[in-house]
């Protein structure tokens, strides 16, 4: 990892990115030993590299508590159109 490559990974930490719960419960998980949460049918806003935790655990949640089973990576895309947010 060079300088240049460090200076992307700080900019990233410091983007701020929201993340959407249609769940009809809270979400919660852990990153680095801490507990966040994503109330229920609600957006929360995390620096970049917790959202994309958060998101990869969400999907993981949507999985098991709509009871999809084994899913495609494109069904799993669409999950996650379901949580992201673009402030585009």
């Amino acid at each position: 990892m060079d300088v240049s490559d460090l200076n992307r990974k700080e900019q990233d930490n410091k983007k701020m990115v929201f993340v959407f719960n249609p769940s009809n419960k809270d979400f919660k998980f852990k990153f680095d030993g801490k507990e966040y949460d994503v109330p229920s049918r609600d957006f929360k806003e995390f620096p970049l590299h917790i959202a994309n935790h958060a998101k990869k655990h969400l999907v993981n949640y949507l999985i098991n508590t709509r009871d999809i089973g084994i899913i495609s990576p494109e069904q799993r895309a669409e999950l996650l159109k379901e949580i992201e947010v673009n402030d585009e």
